[in-house]
């Protein structure tokens, strides 16, 4: 596919901080969202709230754009978790589709 996930570790101390980039889950929900890339992070606790995911998705994103061009990215992110919520807005996605 020319994409997947990478390690981010902090350039100070070679710590690990977490995983990001895009993949292909065939998910089988509603509404469908075939075959479009789906970015996705986690971050160790210790980084939370120190600007480490806005940072990473805004470079994994910059590289999505040139990768994907105009194709649609999309980010699947449950609707209780507000601080990743903020990080997908921060980053240029907007909500589409809320599951009830």
């Amino acid at each position: 596919m020319g994409y997947g996930y990478w390690v981010v570790e902090e350039k100070s101390t070679g710590k690990f901080v977490g995983e990001l980039g895009y993949a292909n889950l065939q998910r089988e929900i509603q509404p469908p969202v075939g075959n479009l890339p789906e970015l996705g992070w986690v971050l160790a606790t210790p980084f939370h709230g120190r600007g480490s995911a806005t940072e990473a998705v805004q470079t994994v994103t910059a590289w999505g754009d040139q990768k994907f061009g105009r194709e649609q990215t999309i980010c699947i992110i449950d609707p209780g978790h507000v601080r990743s919520i903020r990080v997908a807005e921060k980053c240029g996605f907007k909500e589409s589709y809320r599951a009830s």
